[in-house]
């Protein structure tokens, strides 16, 4: 007999350019809101181990086509799910996407914004920001990462939409043993050969120090093998090994194995009010986090969780060191603790579900 109560549930459509299972914040948000709601993603598929999640009904649109044309299928797919879809709709932000809201104005509809655009081109970073602003003027809501992303967006429909992050391990820590570091994340304009330097510049410093460097992720095309080539120029393949793309579903083995994790985005202007997902899950694992002074990481790191460093070489290599001085202090349940109240369960039941209704109100 099936459950009625279920059918009953208000849907949710989630529109996402990305491969679902990809951001972190959205895999969340239908995890925890399943129950909750009977909620339809529309995602691309972008050559990525797919991603299933129970409950959750995912739809990809075509993928086998020169790039324009998919975003062009896409639009079209997202157009035509939302204009005949009986409940609250979501769409994660990307260039162009307030064509669906204009092709659908009696639809009630949310913009989420997770980042400005991080292009170190300036010319081209300011262009793309300006566009973000207009588009989402067209929403009824738009929900924004940090109160920095909202106040930039400057539109009373901003509310606020915070990062969290679940326990990826329950293992136990230790840090007074051998250093195991982890990084997880994008290589793109994250400067990792500086990250792959400052490691080579501590090896050196302590060559009888046992320690492994898991570095889980990868980039533009290519990336990965340079990457690869560099820290086997530098020596370091007995030390460093890269794991390419990960799933999220399958990436705690190395939170289980790891003590220290490395949060290392470039110290620039836009990447100010960008906080890193994997500093928190790092903290809430009990690793420890050497992580690039942003003021997004200022707001995070503390003296319980970890160390504040440059996005240098340098930097790094003195990071580690600290850290060395002052691991024999450091306490697993301080650095879990510190950041107890930042988990994807809170978030996705109260602020995400707060905002759901509120438009439904609206």
């Amino acid at each position: 007999m099936k459950d009625k109560s279920k059918n009953k549930r208000p849907k949710l459509l989630i529109i996402d350019k990305e491969q679902f299972g990809q951001l972190t914040d959205l895999f969340k948000w239908c995890e925890y809101l399943r129950d909750d709601y009977d909620i339809t993603v529309l995602s691309a598929k972008h050559g990525r181990q797919i991603v299933h999640l129970d409950g959750i009904k995912v739809i990809y649109a075509p993928f086998k086509f020169p790039y324009m044309i998919r975003g062009i299928i896409f639009l079209l797919n997202a157009i035509y799910l939302s204009a005949g879809f009986k409940g609250a709709v979501i769409v994660e932000y990307f260039k162009g996407c307030s064509a669906i809201k204009l092709m659908c104005p009696w639809k009630k509809m949310i913009v989420d914004v997770r980042t400005f655009s991080i292009e170190a081109d300036e010319a081209f970073r300011i262009k793309a920001d300006r566009m973000l602003c207009k588009e989402c003027r067209h929403f009824d809501l738009v929900s924004a990462i940090t109160c920095g992303i909202g106040d930039k967006i400057g539109l009373d429909t901003v509310r606020i939409l915070p990062l969290g992050a679940d326990v990826i391990s329950d293992e136990v820590k230790k840090y007074d043993e051998k250093l195991r570091i982890l990084y997880v994340g994008t290589f793109i304009n994250r400067n990792i050969d500086v990250m792959v330097r400052g490691i080579k510049m501590f090896v050196e410093r302590h060559p009888e120090l046992p320690m492994t460097v898991d570095i889980v992720g990868d980039g533009l095309p290519g990336s990965l093998d340079e990457l690869k080539n560099l820290s086997k120029e530098l020596c370091l393949d007995s030390v460093v090994t890269f794991h390419g793309y990960i799933p999220l579903t399958q990436i705690k083995p190395f939170f289980d194995q790891c003590n220290v994790g490395l949060s290392f985005v470039p110290v620039t202007s836009y990447y100010e009010h960008q906080p890193p997902t994997k500093t928190f899950e790092y903290i809430r694992s009990g690793l420890f986090c050497i992580a690039t002074e942003t003021g997004a990481n200022k707001e995070i790191i503390n003296d319980d969780n970890g160390i504040l460093i440059q996005d240098t070489a340098d930097g790094l290599c003195e990071g580690l060191e600290r850290y060395l001085l002052k691991r024999y202090e450091i306490s697993e349940s301080r650095v879990r603790e510190s950041l107890q109240d930042h988990n994807w369960k809170s978030i996705s039941k109260n602020y995400l579900v707060q905002i759901i209704e509120e438009l439904s109100q609206s």
